[in-house]
């Protein structure tokens, strides 16, 4: 993706814009959306991957019985860090919608 970042200055005040190839515009207008996901509901990471996993049992997309998907997977599809996907784990657990199989992960109550 080609960025530019400008810094246009009018005597009183600067302002920095930032300019996106018009080729690329989609993905910064994705990148926009994916931003505003944030609930003030939800205002911590772990709150945010917690519901999206709650979401997904009370969906039918998880299944009882069924692992949670992996770490690695997690953490690239929200993009957030292993320690905030073991704090969304450990709060469903406490909740009892996932239990916690030591060796083989967390499977769905």
């Amino acid at each position: 993706m080609t960025c530019f970042r400008v810094c246009q200055n009018d005597g009183n005040s600067q302002k920095l814009t930032t300019i996106v190839d018009s080729a690329d515009a989609h993905l910064a207008e994705d990148h926009r959306n994916a931003a505003d996901h944030r609930s003030p509901l939800d205002p911590h990471a772990y709150m945010r991957v917690a519901r999206m996993l709650r979401d997904q049992i009370s969906g039918g997309s998880l299944a009882p019985g069924s692992p949670t998907p992996s770490i690695t997977r997690l953490c690239q599809e929200t993009g957030h860090a292993r320690q905030t996907r073991a704090k969304a784990m450990r709060l469903l657990e406490t909740e009892g919608l996932l239990r916690r199989i030591p060796g083989l992960g967390y499977y769905v109550n």
